[in-house]
């Protein structure tokens, strides 16, 4: 003969599916409060940041940038030659 399992095993297995999930949803609602103050999302006329930069503003910022990597690799090789 063969056994099958009765259907009490299935319900409990249900069940505990059930809790599972219920809890998982109660924790991903606990959570997105959080997570939706820490980023406001950007309002639809608003264009993109990059968008709304000019050239001439992002050519001076990146001319700034080296400015002040070509001011740090001075003072490292400064550091270097003095230690050696």
């Amino acid at each position: 003969m063969n056994r099958r399992g009765s259907g009490f095993g299935f319900v409990v297995l249900l069940v505990v599916l059930a809790v599972v999930l219920l809890l998982a949803a109660r924790a991903w609602k606990s959570t997105m409060p959080a997570a939706a103050a820490a980023k406001p999302a950007p309002e639809a006329g608003d264009p993109p940041p990059a968008e709304a930069a000019s050239p001439r503003t992002v050519d001076a910022d990146l001319q700034e940038i080296r400015r002040q990597a070509d001011r740090r690799a001075e003072d490292y090789r400064g550091t270097l030659q003095a230690s050696d």
